[in-house]
């Protein structure tokens, strides 16, 4: 890493300038993935600036996930990603997943019957009385997503009892119910992450999420759940095939 700034842009902010500089030598390879970054104290010499300039630039390059902070540690370069592409005509995404040789759980958070006014926009099931199913899906033991499942708490009740971190909703309803989800709508979009988010997904707070929000129906059309994925978008991308058939969920 060299110590001329001379590289960065001109008349950005000194902590902006600190963080490209950073951001560069490792692209370059000069700190590998998982090294320890030199303190606080030696890159404010390096750079010739104060350590609060350094702990912005740091900040903002554990924000990208460029690198991770552990207090008490110091910051070290973030391994790299493992992404996974998620097509919009994948039977089951937890299906389309475990088709690889990671190891995926989708562990049963919290369960409760929530009224029809808890759904997100624009509503998708007529219900008045619904199951709410919040899980956190984890690859290889790191978490990727947080999801949120509603269905008719009369027709669904049964759910949580039979749930396992195995268990992929679409499979669950095959298996128990007889029935077969289609997809309905999907809307995607993107969010920082929320304090919640940070806690849940490891990620630092504000780091870019995947959001989706979507409804399935069963194969004659009938609303049967309403689904809200919020995935670290340094692991998720979402694919979709414009010239491939519709299918099943």
């Amino acid at each position: 890493m060299s110590e001329d700034s001379s590289a960065v842009e001109v008349g950005q902010p000194r902590w902006h300038q600190v963080m490209t500089e950073l951001s560069s030598a490792i692209a370059a390879g000069s700190f590998a993935p998982g090294e320890r970054l030199p303190t606080e104290a030696e890159l404010a010499e390096r750079f010739k600036v104060n350590r609060l300039t350094v702990r912005q630039a740091l900040a903002e390059l554990a924000r990208a996930g460029t690198i991770k902070t552990v207090h008490g540690r110091g910051s070290f370069v973030a391994e790299l990603p493992y992404r996974f592409r998620l097509r919009a005509t994948t039977p089951s995404i937890v299906a389309q997943m475990r088709g690889t040789s990671t190891v995926i759980t989708q562990d049963l958070l919290r369960h409760a019957v929530v009224p029809r006014s808890d759904l997100p926009d624009p509503p998708a099931l007529p219900d008045d009385e619904l199951l709410r199913l919040d899980t956190l899906m984890s690859v290889d033991g790191e978490a990727w997503s947080r999801d949120t499942t509603w269905l008719s708490a009369k027709r669904f009740g049964g759910v949580p009892a039979v749930w396992t971190p195995q268990t992929s909703l679409t499979g669950l309803l095959l298996g128990a119910y007889g029935i077969v989800l289609r997809r309905s709508w999907r809307r995607h979009s993107a969010e920082p992450a929320s304090p919640q988010d940070a806690a849940a997904l490891g990620v630092p707070l504000g780091a870019p999420l995947l959001v989706l929000v979507g409804a399935n129906t069963d194969p004659a059309g009938v609303p049967l759940s309403q689904v809200h994925r919020r995935s670290r978008g340094d692991r998720v991308e979402y694919v979709v095939d414009f010239d491939a058939e519709d299918q099943d969920v």
